[in-house]
């Protein structure tokens, strides 16, 4: 999976511009999806905009709703490079949201990510943080990392089974293992009501040391279905460098089982590109966020001008072209052959006549068996004439080919709603 890099709204290499202010905590209570990332927010009350320069393949802004728009509440528009993409609008107030996303983007070059804020009434634009996606080979530097599950470098123990946004165990002694660069780390975990919701505990160590005991208590998703987002412990700082986390479950099958969705490393490295998982879970609980009751609904409002992929051809009409030449280069030597095949069958009826006609009885017979050949037989039939290659483009139809554009958390643009933001 991949690791992102995640730019607080406090990360000084935002710019911004208008009346903004910093926010510490007044929207933590707000909905289901977890609090904002650090528990900060900039606010602003008019219009404005913010601004940032990275250097990566794909980057998504993330927010808070306090004030959807049927509540006369503030919109937005995204600008990647000098042009408008794509914004999602949600219905329902909630914290962690994903505002828009761009992808397929030229990695080694730096881009540039504008988001213009419209508000009347002052109803408060709440804006959370950055992620984007950086080159395997970027160094980074007092960074912090959001990586998904699972990780080639997480390794899970017997019990744990996939369970939507991620993965749990219910078993007593069920282990997690994971080796990372860093400073700090925090575990993201969720609670589901329809699994146990009774206090459990676990633990964690770092390198060794004494474990440490944290509780797991679900009583919370009661009455929203699933609390996503939640910070289940965080380590205390570490010298920079490599450490290693084990996490063991200690409660059971009437507890509140251990979940993961995402993990979050301050100072850490993106150097694991996606890549198989040694180990993932093999099995899935059969969880899905459809059933859930407090998924905001979501629409997509396009930008008015469409962009184009760095390379400025698609995958789909590449491999059309392809298909439309080979079946074309088909066509004309089947032509090819089926003109030369009438051409050698006109040559040897014309043959054969003209040895019929050497040994034909005398005038006594003329009315023999050859009475039909008293015509000239028809003579070699004209070859039909081939089609130029654009005249086969046209009669040969190359198969469709589709391209499909994955998207991150929260939501899929092509499945609305899905998953929260877990980054």
């Amino acid at each position: 999976m991949p690791r992102w890099i995640l730019v607080d709204d406090t990360d000084p290499g935002i710019q911004y511009s208008g009346p903004w202010f910093l926010d510490r905590g007044s929207q933590d209570t707000l909905g289901n999806f977890g609090i904002p990332y650090q528990s900060t927010l900039h606010g602003i009350n008019t219009d404005g905009s913010f601004s940032y320069n990275f250097r990566g393949s794909r980057v998504l802004i993330t927010a808070t709703l306090q004030f959807p728009a049927e509540d006369d509440g503030p919109s937005w528009q995204c600008i990647v490079d000098g042009v408008a993409i794509s914004s999602i609008v949600y219905t329902t107030p909630e914290n962690r949201l994903r505002y828009c996303e761009e992808d397929g983007l030229a990695e080694d070059m730096q881009h540039n990510i504008t988001v213009k804020t419209f508000v009347s009434n002052s109803r408060t634009f709440w804006f959370d943080y950055i992620q984007y996606l950086p080159p395997v080979d970027a160094p980074i530097e007092n960074a912090a990392i959001s990586v998904d599950v699972p990780d080639p470098a997480m390794l899970f123990g017997k019990g744990w089974s996939v369970h939507t946004p991620g993965y749990i165990t219910s078993q007593t002694d069920s282990t997690f293992s994971f080796n990372f660069t860093g400073t700090s780390l925090a575990w993201f975990g969720f609670y589901d009501n329809s699994l146990p919701l009774a206090v459990g505990t676990a633990t964690y160590s770092v390198d060794g040391a004494k474990p440490v005991a944290f509780s797991l208590n679900g009583v919370a998703a009661q009455r929203t279905g699933v609390q996503y987002n939640q910070i289940l412990f965080e380590t205390p700082s570490l010298p920079l460098g490599e450490h290693t986390l084990d996490v063991v479950y200690l409660g059971n099958t009437t507890t509140a089982p251990l979940s993961i969705s995402v993990v979050y490393i301050q100072n850490g490295t993106s150097s694991l590109s996606p890549a198989a998982p040694s180990n993932p879970p093999p099995t899935s609980s059969g969880s899905s966020l459809t059933t859930t009751a407090t998924q905001p609904n979501v629409t997509v409002n396009p930008g008015p001008h469409s962009v184009a992929s760095a390379g400025g051809t698609t995958l789909s009409g590449q491999v059309g072209g392809i298909i439309g030449a080979i079946l074309g280069g088909i066509a004309i030597i089947t032509l090819l052959i089926v003109g030369l095949s009438q051409r050698y069958k006109g040559w040897k009826r014309t043959r054969n006549q003209q040895q019929m006609a050497e040994v034909q009885p005398s005038s006594s017979h003329k009315r023999s068996s050859i009475l039909p050949m008293s015509k000239s037989p028809t003579a070699i039939p004209p070859v039909q004439e081939l089609a130029t290659p654009q005249q086969e483009e046209r009669s040969i139809q190359a198969p469709y080919v589709s391209e499909t554009h994955p998207i991150s958390n929260p939501f899929e643009i092509e499945e609305i709603p899905r998953n929260p933001v877990t980054h």
